[in-house]
């Protein structure tokens, strides 16, 4: 009877040692699976974290790139205005010019008037 109980305890240690066996080797499986889940989700955060990279550096040059527009464009502007300004003077200067211009023109033709005049009274004393 002891050599059965004896039989049984073996057999039920063996048995247990072989459900630890097979269930060392599940988590053994899962463990190995989670390695490779863990290797390719390092792999896809390195190409995310490298596709970042590359995006910062491509909107640290556009935003270069704007800036130097943006430079240009307010250089353009301001050498517009200046450019309308100038114009305007000229236009200005030129209003100028030609209202002296009418004035010394209606001057002169009073004067020729008045010599028309004075050369027909002449005229006709002359007579």
């Amino acid at each position: 009877e002891l050599q059965e109980q004896l039989q049984v305890e073996l057999s039920r240690k063996e048995k247990a040692a072989h459900e630890s066996d097979q269930q060392d080797a599940r988590f053994q499986d899962a463990l190995s699976e989670r390695s490779k889940q863990l290797a390719e989700a390092e792999a896809a955060n390195e190409e995310v974290t490298k596709e970042r990279d590359d995006l910062k550096v491509k909107m640290t040059e556009l935003q270069e790139q704007l800036q130097v527009e943006l430079s240009r464009k307010e250089k353009a502007a301001h050498e517009s205005d200046q450019q309308d300004a100038r114009f305007q003077d000229a236009l200005s200067e030129r209003s100028k010019q030609l209202a002296e211009a009418e004035a010394a023109n209606e001057e002169v033709t009073k004067e020729r008037d008045d010599l028309k005049v004075k050369m027909t009274e002449l005229q006709e004393q002359l007579q």
